[in-house]
C-alpha cells in the first residue's frame, strides 16, 4: 500500500479526511467492513503513524458491504432489523478505532440498494419534528457531534439543530447526489460552478454548519490556491 496519495492529498491542504471504502466483497452482514482485509482497516495504522496530528474520519456505513446494497442487516422478509443492524454497526466502529481512528454515492461506490429503497429507516424529508427528536436522542446517547445528511434541502434543520445544540460541533454532509446535481449542471452550462457552490457553502455556514464534508473539496482547495500573476 503506497502513502503517495495520501501525502499529495495531505500537502493540498486537507487536514480531516473521510474514509470510505468503494468497492468490496459483499455478503448479508458487511463481513469485509471489520476484516483484517479491508483497506480502510489497513490504511488506519499507517496513516496514524505517518500523520499523527492528523484527524481521521471513517463512514461506519454498511452499504458499500452487503450484498442487498442496504445499510442494516436484514430479516427474511427483508425489513431491516434495526437492533443487528445497530450492533453490527458499533462492531465497525469499534473495529476502525482499535485500527487507529483517532476521531470518531451510491452508484459511484457500487452500494445501491438492489431492492426497495432507504426510506424505511431514513428520515421523512418533511418532518421538522422527527428531525428534532433524532437530534435529541443522539445527544442523550452521548453524540460527540451532530450531523444533518443531505445539507442544502436541509438548512432549516441544520439551524434548528444548531440553535438548539449550540455546544455540539454541527456537520453538513453535502451528499454525491448535490455534488453530481452541480457538476452536471456546470457540464450543461446551466451554472457557474465555482460560484454557485461559493453560495451553497456559504449558505450552510451561515445556516450553522461547523464542518462541511464535500466531494467538491480538491475543487475548493485549488480555487483557494492564490493564483499567479503573469
Amino acid at each position: 500500500m503506497t502513502m503517495v496519495p495520501a501525502k499529495h492529498t495531505l500537502h493540498s491542504g486537507i487536514f480531516h479526511p473521510v474514509l470510505r471504502q468503494w468497492q468490496s466483497p459483499n455478503d448479508e452482514i458487511g463481513s469485509n467492513a471489520d476484516s483484517a482485509k479491508n483497506p480502510i482497516i489497513q490504511a488506519l495504522p499507517l496513516l496514524r503513524r505517518k500523520f499523527p496530528n492528523l484527524l481521521i474520519a471513517c463512514d461506519v456505513c454498511l452499504c458499500p458491504y452487503t450484498i442487498h446494497g442496504h445499510c442494516g442487516i436484514l430479516n427474511n422478509d427483508g425489513s431491516i432489523n434495526n437492533t443487528d443492524s445497530i450492533r453490527r454497526i458499533a462492531e465497525i466502529a469499534v473495529s476502525y478505532a482499535k485500527a487507529g481512528l483517532y476521531g470518531p454515492f451510491r452508484d459511484a461506490s457500487q452500494s445501491a440498494p438492489k431492492f426497495g429503497n432507504r426510506m424505511c429507516y431514513q428520515l421523512p424529508p418533511g418532518s421538522n419534528g422527527l428531525a428534532a427528536r433524532a437530534a435529541a436522542r443522539d445527544v442523550d446517547e452521548g453524540a460527540d457531534m451532530l450531523m444533518v445528511k443531505p445539507g442544502l434541502p436541509y438548512l432549516d434543520v441544520v439551524r434548528c439543530t444548531k440553535d438548539t445544540y449550540p455546544q455540539y460541533p454541527l456537520f453538513v454532509y453535502q451528499v454525491s447526489g448535490e455534488y453530481a446535481m452541480l457538476h452536471h449542471g456546470a457540464q450543461n452550462g446551466a451554472i457557474n460552478l465555482e460560484n454557485v457552490l461559493n453560495e451553497i457553502l456559504l449558505s450552510m455556514r451561515r445556516a450553522g454548519a461547523d464542518c462541511i464534508i464535500t466531494y467538491f473539496t480538491p475543487l475548493i482547495l485549488d480555487i483557494l490556491q492564490p493564483k499567479s500573476k503573469l
